[in-house]
């Protein structure tokens, strides 16, 4: 059965589908220092030419919008995330209020892949560790999966990330669901984001943002 379920999914990641699209649910602490943990759900959509990260407050607010012609948010407005799949150039659309900030990121992660493996809903997973972002990762990633992408900007295995934490569990991503369309989606955010989206560096952006909080 099992193998019947892997055979499934496979055929279903076949390359006529447009837009392949996997849910992971994101556990995280709000402060490091903090006992608390939080939930939320992410989408990754997997297009053609592009990837697509972002909360599922979007996807939401989308199908609202499309299904009714109104616009309504009724989340939190978090960032938005874009690369490009050829170059890996991914861009981070920085939503502060009524304005929204563009800011490009090439990120190197130097992956050691490890011989440990686990089965996870009939997948074989392989582990893979690296330093990013000033924290240990423990990946767990498919080589069923014909995709070199993953959650946030883990991205460089040779299989889709179905899980990823660090070591001190501040953060954790698991994948939870995966889609497939035959037409390319795109949420309408992105559009607006582009059009409106003033770009600047990371050191700008940070000073702007620390100038933020000794406001506040």
């Amino acid at each position: 059965m099992k193998k019947i379920l892997l055979l499934l999914i496979l055929i279903s990641l076949s390359v006529s589908a447009q837009t392949h699209r996997f849910i992971y649910d994101v556990i995280y602490r709000p402060d490091s220092a903090s006992a608390e943990l939080r939930k939320a759900n992410y989408y990754l959509d997997i297009n053609p030419d592009d990837t697509f990260y972002y909360e599922r407050s979007f996807f939401v607010s989308d199908s609202i919008e499309k299904a009714s012609g109104l616009r309504t948010f009724n989340g939190k407005v978090t960032d938005l995330l874009s690369k490009k799949r050829k170059t890996n150039e991914y861009m981070l659309y920085s939503i502060q209020s009524f304005d929204i900030y563009q800011l490009k990121d090439d990120p190197k992660i130097k992956w050691n892949i490890e011989k440990d493996t686990k089965t996870s809903s009939s997948f074989t997973l392989q582990k893979a560790t690296a330093r990013f972002a000033g924290r240990n990762w423990i990946a767990w990633f498919s080589r069923d999966f014909p995709f070199q992408e993953g959650p946030y900007k883990f991205h460089g295995l040779p299989g889709l990330i179905v899980e990823i934490y660090d070591d001190k569990e501040n953060y954790h991503f698991s994948l939870n669901k995966s889609e497939n369309f035959n037409d390319t989606q795109f949420i309408s955010f992105y559009k607006n984001a582009k059009a409106r989206g003033v770009e600047i560096p990371y050191s700008k952006y940070k000073s702007m943002l620390l100038s933020y909080y000794r406001i506040l």
